[in-house]
């Protein structure tokens, strides 16, 4: 039987541990690499712009990302970049892999 201190340190504690875990998650960040064929490999514009496209596909599906590089895109949970990359495969101007 727990003492109402106890109780009052033990849920302290378990607030405590939640939010450290909380704060080590959230720094955890999702990365899908665009690979494009080698003709385009030098044309970053190219890249960039179908990148682009690519994260305004998603947003509209309701998965919010950032675009890191021509050809990065970063998410924030791996929900979203797991369900990004299956909806991503289907196009045929690049194919997708999770770093």
């Amino acid at each position: 039987m727990c003492t109402a201190f106890e109780q009052d340190l033990t849920q302290t504690q378990h607030r405590c541990i939640t939010a450290i875990y909380n704060r080590e998650t959230m720094d955890q960040l999702y990365t899908l690499r665009l690979n494009y064929p080698e003709q385009q490999y030098d044309n970053h514009i190219y890249k960039d712009s179908i990148t682009h496209a690519a994260s305004i596909e998603l947003f509209v599906r309701g998965i919010h990302c950032s675009q890191s590089s021509a050809n990065t895109l970063v998410f924030n949970n791996e929900r979203d970049v797991t369900y990004a990359g299956l909806l991503l495969c289907a196009d045929s101007a690049y194919t997708v892999e999770q770093l």
